[in-house]
Parts: C-alpha cells; sequence; structure tokens
C-alpha cells in the first residue's frame, strides 16, 4: 500500500506497455500523485495571476500541467535528474538527452536541475510557467494554453502538437 503513496518507476528497466497492467497501474498512480502536486502547488502560490483564478481554472492547470510532465518523463517514471519531471535543464545530473529538432532524432548529453521533492519540482514549475510564459495563466482553453507557450521562433515548449509535421494538431475545447 506505502508503495502506491510514491512515484514508482517501471520495474526493472522496462519500457511502457500499454497492455501491461501493472504498467498501467503504476502510470495511473503517478497521474494521480502529480495532479495532486499541482493542485496543491497553484492553490498555494502566491502569484497574483494565478491567485485569480476560479477552483475550476486551476484544476484545468493542474490537469495541463500534469499532462506536460507525463509528456516529458513516461508518465513520471522516467525523471531527469532527481524529481525532475519536466526535463527543465540547469545546474543538477547529467544524463543523456533525447530531443526533436528539425523533425529527426538528436540524442546529446545535458544537465537536468534536481529538486528536493514531487511538491518541490510541482511548487516550482507553477511559478517556473509563469515567468516564462506570462500568458500561460491566462487561457482559457488548452489550444490557447499550448500557444501560450510558444516562444518567438515558434518553439513550443513541452509538447509536440505544433510540431513541423504533427498530423495530431487538434485540441480539447476547454480547459476544464
Amino acid at each position: 500500500m506505502s508503495g502506491r503513496l510514491k512515484i514508482q518507476k517501471l520495474p526493472y528497466g522496462q519500457e511502457f506497455d500499454t497492455n501491461n497492467s501493472e504498467h498501467r497501474e503504476i502510470i495511473n498512480n503517478n497521474n494521480v500523485l502529480m495532479r495532486v502536486a499541482f493542485d496543491r502547488a497553484l492553490k498555494k502560490s502566491k502569484n497574483p495571476a494565478i491567485q485569480k483564478l476560479t477552483l475550476e481554472e486551476r484544476e484545468g492547470f493542474a490537469v495541463f500541467l500534469t499532462a506536460q510532465a507525463m509528456h516529458e518523463s513516461t508518465h513520471q517514471t522516467k525523471e531527469t535528474g532527481t524529481y525532475n519531471f519536466a526535463g527543465r535543464k540547469g545546474k543538477g545530473t547529467v544524463l543523456p538527452s533525447g530531443e526533436r529538432l528539425g523533425g529527426k532524432s538528436a540524442v546529446y548529453t545535458d544537465e537536468f536541475i534536481n529538486f528536493d521533492s514531487l511538491n518541490h519540482f510541482a511548487e516550482d514549475q507553477v511559478e517556473y510557467m509563469n515567468r516564462m510564459f506570462p500568458k500561460f495563466y491566462q487561457a482559457k482553453t488548452y489550444e490557447e494554453a499550448i500557444r501560450a507557450l510558444q516562444n518567438a521562433e515558434g518553439k513550443i515548449y513541452a509538447t509536440d502538437l505544433f510540431e513541423v509535421g504533427n498530423e495530431v494538431n487538434t485540441f480539447e475545447d476547454n480547459m476544464n
């Protein structure tokens, strides 16, 4: 029982398999824990933009941030560094990293920030999103949230929805 109250890795270094019931249980557990961490971090934030959000809007952002972490860390089973579920780069743990650059896979070594705990990561990620993407917490739809993560060069942070050649350019109707 206590194992379900913490983030779990896939057994024996296995790759995620959607047909494996143990893998599905692990990712469901991890996704719930991440969602709870983001719910708490958003509620705890003193940031005026976040404090203005309604409960329903905060919940929508918690879901969005959880999905982002799922995407970056294979449902929280492969964090980069210590408790880094968003692949945030900075002083910490040096690891091989993979990215899609110009539609091609590239592998290189990079350094990733270490966090003290899942909650520390979630709190920092909530504030990071506001610092780096000030329009993010103003979004009312998933499309607006994703577009708010686009930088001047057109690169989107932690989502592949706008990657060149992506045919999955679809969005949910709203953040709820």
